[in-house]
């Protein structure tokens, strides 16, 4: 922690996360950096406070993500539809990112073949609220955004249906 807390102060030093705590009183960590994004002139390097085994599998890789971002890096590699070792291999349905999110989440999801794909979002009681997709897809990896703008805070469910695969999912949204 002491070497971490001597590069906050660097010219060449950037906070790029604060440690923000949910407890009240609020620990002795809140507010303190967590990563810091150190540039020289032929290196660039961002260094984190904190495990990332300890957060979400997606909440990790969206920090990851951010991380390559600062430094332009290639953030991702678009889905070659007709290598077959790049299609995922099961149905899966991801947890949205940012969880809790204002006003807009991602939701991410895969199918191995070709399939009726339906995503729905769904308030506490069942009522559905919105149909987020309703068409055929191919094999793939896809993301889609949602924007709640005309939501109030709460909680909301997200059904994914494809083939015979249906999992759901909690989303929380915060105003």
């Amino acid at each position: 922690m002491e070497v971490f807390q001597s590069m906050v102060g660097g010219t060449d030093t950037e906070v790029l996360y604060k440690y923000r705590s949910s407890q009240q009183p609020p620990s002795e960590f809140h507010g303190m950096p967590v990563a810091l994004r150190h540039i020289t002139a032929d290196l660039g390097i961002i260094v984190t406070d904190f495990p990332l085994y300890f957060m979400e599998e997606a909440e990790a890789q969206q920090v990851i993500t951010n991380g390559l971002m600062e430094f332009g890096e290639v953030t991702g590699i678009e889905n070659d539809r007709n290598n077959p070792a790049a299609q995922p291999n099961k149905y899966s349905l991801n947890q949205n990112y940012p969880n809790p999110f204002n006003p807009s989440t991602r939701i991410r999801f895969s199918i191995p073949v070709q399939s009726k794909v339906v995503l729905r979002l769904y308030n506490t009681i069942g009522e559905e609220l919105r149909v987020l997709v309703n068409e055929e897809k191919e094999a793939g990896a896809y993301e889609v955004e949602f924007n709640a703008n005309n939501l109030p805070s709460g909680v909301y469910f997200y059904r994914l249906r494809a083939g015979n695969f249906v999992k759901t999912k909690k989303m929380i949204l915060l105003r």
